[in-house]
């Protein structure tokens, strides 16, 4: 016995048969700009923004002046010379601030592993009577879960 599929209700049609406007994607970008921000991520939303503003500027800006503007931008070398080396610059600076994390992330699991394997400080291992963490006896069988 098969089963029918379910009938659409008027809402469901409408939804479907719905083309998207200048709104829904406004309600997007506010929740895209809400996730953002609400995740941390406050640069993604200052990204955001600045190239919204930039967008605005060029529509605003007429169109010799952005030909002008945009050719005499192209033909310094700076243009070329400031991004490559901003990018040097935070790639070096990343490199060295998750090699600084990764070492003391080493050192603290080498003095684990030592303190594990070599006993506690008076080189004697003890017996763990309670698992305190959690609150549990290992021992008894009425606690398991």
């Amino acid at each position: 016995m098969t089963r029918r599929p379910k009938a659409l209700s008027k809402h469901d049609r409408f939804d479907s048969d719905r083309s998207t406007n200048i709104y829904d994607v406004l309600i997007r970008i506010v929740d895209a700009l809400y996730n953002l921000t609400n995740n941390g991520n406050i640069f993604g939303v200052v990204i955001l923004f600045g190239f919204g503003f930039l967008v605005y500027l060029i529509e605003k800006v007429s169109q010799s002046f952005l030909e002008a503007t945009i050719i005499q931008i192209l033909s310094q070398e700076m243009f070329y010379i400031f991004p490559l080396g901003l990018a040097l610059s935070i790639s070096v600076t990343a490199n060295v601030l998750q090699a600084k994390y990764y070492k003391s992330h080493i050192r603290t699991l080498t003095a684990t592993r030592k303190e594990l394997i070599h006993g506690l400080e008076s080189g004697q291992m003890k017996h763990l009577t309670m698992e305190t963490t959690s609150g549990i006896d290992p021992l008894e069988i009425g606690d398991d879960c």
